[in-house]
């Protein structure tokens, strides 16, 4: 089994492979990009998933920073 995946990830406009520990979660894919949990939604083909699923190698995965206020 590898020891990195390689995800392609759209942040900001822009897409990046990134490269990550096998076994990595979208929780270690925000934090390895200094972007709070609270502030953005993982997507990947489309859905929402949890900061607790683990990527895979090739996933393509879309953070959305979530607009809040009062």
């Amino acid at each position: 089994m590898a020891r990195t995946i390689s995800v392609t990830v759209e942040v900001n406009g822009g897409s990046k492979k990134k490269p990550l520990k096998n076994g990595s979660t979208a929780a270690i894919l925000l934090d390895e990009l200094n972007l709070l949990p609270d502030a953005h939604i993982v997507v990947k083909n489309g859905k929402p998933i949890p900061i607790t699923q683990v990527l895979k190698d090739g996933d393509r995965i879309r953070i959305i920073k979530v607009a809040s206020g009062g």
